[in-house]
């Protein structure tokens, strides 16, 4: 499955992809820096397991109030 990217149709496309995969990207450092599992951050973020996993693999954009709530 591929990742799901946004298609924004302006030059700053590029820049709000490569922002997308670094927050994807960072989530999970921080979780494995913590000596997290998933289900230690769900509960933590009320955020679902399967919600945390599609994003820190990319398959999902993260939207703000989930984000908020993990951060």
């Amino acid at each position: 499955m591929q990742p799901i990217r946004p298609q924004l149709e302006n030059p700053s496309a590029e820049t709000a992809d490569s922002a997308t995969v670094r927050l994807c990207q960072r989530m999970r450092e921080l979780r494995g820096s913590r000596g997290w599992t998933l289900e230690q951050l769900a509960q933590a973020s009320s955020v679902s397991c399967s919600m945390l996993s599609q994003i820190e693999r990319q398959q999902v954009i993260p939207l703000a109030i989930p984000l908020m709530l993990i951060i």
